[in-house]
């Protein structure tokens, strides 16, 4: 659905500061709106019309932060058990010779989860 927005996967991030892209938070919202508000929203989005877009995260804003919130607390999980089971194998020995990258893995899972655990803060904050 994201596409209808002209958007890209490759847009919706989530940066080291904790911050969410604009492209994430419109796409939450956008998927939660009805069919006729999907095509007000739509319309205000490719002409740039500010204003209802700004209506509708004032009627919606809280539900889309919550629903946020959920997901980022979901991939903070997954990240921790992914983690879990990395460092069960580096412990028990296992694949030391097939999988050499398993602390560079685990690496980057800690820093992709502390950017996670800054957007909960951010999200918390509002």
């Amino acid at each position: 659905e994201h596409y209808d927005l002209g958007y890209d996967p490759s847009r919706m991030l989530v940066y080291k500061s904790g911050d969410v892209s604009q492209e994430v938070w419109d796409v939450l919202l956008y998927e939660d709106l009805g069919k006729e508000d999907r095509a007000a929203f739509h319309q205000a989005h490719v002409t740039g019309d500010e204003g209802p877009k700004q209506q509708y995260y004032g009627a919606y804003g809280a539900q889309v932060t919550d629903k946020l919130r959920r997901h980022v607390a979901f991939l903070v999980n997954e990240l921790d058990e992914c983690n879990i089971g990395l460092e069960m194998q580096l412990s028990m020995g296992w694949d030391k010779h097939r999988h050499p990258r398993t602390p560079l893995l685990i690496r980057h899972n800690n820093f992709v989860r502390s950017m996670f655990e800054k957007a909960l803060e951010n999200l918390d904050a509002m």
